[in-house]
This record gives structure tokens, C-alpha cells and sequence, in this order.
């Protein structure tokens, strides 16, 4: 454009050329701000069964003084913990001073300590030129107890032999 507004004559070009020289610079500065100034936490139970499933909130604070616009919200899971389906992993906007918070359905496949966390924010700019990345430092323990098997209702009947298999453990009556 600034070649051809050199050729024509046009001054409407230059600032035509000046603007899409500059575009990309400014949606790269714009997107890496977007970024700064926020704050997550997470809020889960401390212990949970081999299988069952639970829910996990992450809560984002704007603690800047611009807002945030399409952010991804995600957490670090060990390869036991799974995410079975999120409720809406995508915050549209946080204002300055404003909370929103998320969350997702998570699943233990076995038993173990873990440390759900750090939290993973993703943005882009507004054009969509770049995509950024964040850690928010801070995770929770989680501990996965294995699963109770249950017990053989045999043993414990009224009237059940006891564990020899002797008669003394017989009952008699109600």
C-alpha cells in the first residue's frame, strides 16, 4: 500500500499503510496485558474414592486496571486425574475488581496423592494474530482413597456360622 501510495499520490494511503504496518504491534502489546494482573484459586474437596467423581471451581480475579476479554481457563492434571467435561472452561470478560469462576468435573482412575494445579490461562489478542500463555502458580493436594469392596453378606446374616465354620458362632432366634 505505501509503495502504491508513492506511485498514485494519495495521502490517504500513507496513513492506510502506517495503520496495518502498526496493527499487528499493537495486538501483540494489547494481548500480552491481557494477561497481567489476574489472580486464580482453586476450591475442591481434600479427599475423594478411586472412581468417584467431583467437582472443582477455579475462581479468576482481575486485580489490574484493564479489563480481560476470551480467556481459557484450565488446570494441571496428573495423568490419574481426569477432566470428564467442563461447564465452561471460557471466561468472555472480567472487569477490573471483578471474580468469575469455572468449573469442571473431575475423575480419579487410582488411589494417591496428587497436587491439582497450577492454573493454565490461555488468551489471544483481539485480532487473533497471537496466542498467550500463563501459569498462576499455586495448586491443592487431592487425596484419592481406593475404592471400599464390599463386604460378603454371609458373615454378617443372623444365624451365619461363625468364621471357622464352627457351630458356635450359630444364633438362635430373631
Amino acid at each position: 500500500i505505501a509503495s502504491v501510495a508513492v506511485f498514485i499520490g494519495v495521502e490517504q494511503m500513507f496513513f492506510m499503510a502506517a495503520a496495518l504496518f502498526f496493527t499487528p504491534l499493537v495486538s501483540l502489546i494489547i494481548g500480552w496485558l491481557l494477561l497481567r494482573g489476574l489472580k486464580a484459586n482453586h476450591t475442591l474437596p481434600t479427599t475423594m474414592s478411586e472412581g468417584e467423581q467431583v467437582t472443582v471451581d477455579i475462581s479468576l480475579a482481575n486485580i489490574g486496571r484493564l479489563p480481560k476479554f476470551f480467556m481459557t481457563v484450565s488446570d494441571k492434571l496428573p495423568v490419574w486425574l481426569k477432566d470428564t467435561g467442563s461447564t465452561g472452561s471460557t471466561i468472555l470478560q472480567i472487569d477490573p475488581g471483578e471474580e468469575r469462576s469455572v468449573s469442571y468435573q473431575l475423575l480419579a482412575l487410582k488411589r494417591g496423592v496428587y497436587n491439582v494445579g497450577p492454573v493454565l490461562i490461555s488468551a489471544t489478542d483481539p485480532f487473533g494474530f497471537f496466542a498467550f500463555k500463563r501459569t498462576v502458580p499455586g495448586s491443592t493436594e487431592l487425596i484419592v482413597y481406593p475404592t471400599a469392596l464390599p463386604l460378603f453378606t454371609a458373615l454378617i446374616q443372623p444365624g451365619a456360622y461363625g468364621w471357622r465354620g464352627d457351630s458356635d458362632g450359630l444364633r438362635r432366634g430373631s
